[in-house]
């Protein structure tokens, strides 16, 4: 097959398979010696396909991270104990809209 690869199996090394089920242009095989089913072809770039996958997925993550930080760091208020440099994280509770833990009424 033109761009595929075919593989052995990924625990035993085993060449020794059946076909399962032939899907898409690939096939899955069930390895004789320990059941391992895998993909029998594969395609010839896939560690470049793998880290395409993985920056896209990277990036997500950091677009996630950053939101989460700015609307974080709008919650943080000074600590006055501490001032200048210390900030502390209130939340505000949702029934009395005055910072969790707060006994003041």
């Amino acid at each position: 097959m033109e761009g595929m690869i075919e593989v052995n199996c990924d625990v035993c090394g085993s060449e020794d398979s059946i076909e399962l089920l032939a899907l898409l242009g690939s096939a899955y095989h069930e390895c004789k010696q320990c059941g391992l089913i895998y993909a029998k072809w594969i395609a010839d770039n896939y560690e470049d396909i793998n880290d395409q996958a993985f920056a896209a997925e990277i990036e997500d993550y950091a677009a996630k991270v950053d939101i989460k930080k700015k609307r974080y760091q709008k919650k943080l208020v000074p600590d006055p104990s501490q001032a200048p440099y210390t900030f502390i994280y209130t939340e505000k509770c949702a029934h009395t809209m005055r910072p969790c833990g707060s006994s003041a009424r």
